[in-house]
């Protein structure tokens, strides 16, 4: 659980980054026009290892979840597509909401632990709640706001990706995940 419990925080302060422009400014800075692409890949090597790690986390159930998490899990896992959408493009949307990024991952994650009560699923989804709440009072205190870029279209685009994103998640997750998402049994049980 310690490599899991690394592996979140090295992501939570990788992603933190963005909020503090202090630090976000020293380091563009030191890298210039590097500082994208690096940023990009480091934070894409911290999600990785959060992959890696859960894989040697354990299964150990510290509380049962309700009944309807599942379901709620599902719909707050759309609700999150929708707002990475809006990050990933630049319309509107993204002006309005401010923080989409750590918006999806707040429900994101609030949905997983409503799902999910083991061990390893708390430190993850724990962590990458506290990251959202984190990143959010930081921004808002260091007055970081999204690029002033709004460009036609990006608002539909984020939501062809949002949805497209999710439908991809939920026919995939067994595979990259190894828990099923929807069973015939959910539908039509005994």
């Amino acid at each position: 659980m310690v490599f899991l419990s690394i592996a979140v925080a090295v992501f939570c302060i990788i992603h933190l980054i963005p909020a503090v422009p202090s630090i976000k400014q020293r380091l563009q800075d030191k890298l210039g026009p590097a500082y994208g692409p690096s940023f990009g890949i480091v934070a894409t090597l911290s999600l990785i290892l959060i992959f890696v790690a859960w894989s040697f986390g354990q299964t150990e159930v510290i509380y049962e979840p309700m009944k309807a998490g599942k379901h709620i899990n599902l719909a707050m896992s759309f609700i999150a597509f929708m707002f990475l959408g809006m990050f990933f493009f630049r319309g509107k949307a993204r002006q309005f909401v401010r923080y989409p990024f750590a918006i999806a991952i707040l429900f994101w994650a609030i949905g997983h632990l409503i799902a999910n009560g083991d061990l390893a699923s708390i430190i993850v989804f724990g962590g990458l709640l506290t990251y959202a709440i984190l990143f959010i009072i930081l921004s808002l205190a260091n007055k970081v706001f999204p690029s002033l870029d709004v460009r036609d279209g990006h608002d539909v685009l984020a939501i062809i990706f949002g949805l497209a994103a999710y439908i991809a998640m939920v026919q995939m997750h067994e595979m990259l995940i190894g828990v099923p998402v929807l069973t015939i049994e959910q539908f039509f049980p005994g």
